[in-house]
């Protein structure tokens, strides 16, 4: 018995729609990193810096100064989302 014509269109849609999917998240992708092949010296600097005192909290074994460093960068990314920092400089 053969299936519904509008069964397999709605089975080639999902299908279509699934591939356009997987090829927006490969675009996306192929975006992402060329961005980051655009840092600047600056901005790999800053973000070392970061990493160095991240690893450096860590590394201090106090734990209050790690708990004290995670809900700072926590803290500072949630205001970010909110979009604080781009008000602030405006």
């Amino acid at each position: 018995m053969a299936a519904h014509p509008l069964i397999v269109e709605v089975a080639l849609a999902g299908r279509l729609r699934r591939q356009s999917s997987l090829a927006a998240d490969i675009l996306t992708n192929d975006r992402r990193e060329q961005t980051m092949a655009r840092r600047s010296l600056t901005s790999q600097l800053y973000r070392a810096a970061r990493l160095s005192n991240n690893i450096g909290a860590v590394a201090s074994g106090n734990p209050k100064r790690v708990v004290r460093r995670a809900k700072n960068i926590t803290v500072g990314r949630a205001l970010g989302k909110a979009g604080v920092w781009r008000r602030l400089w405006k």
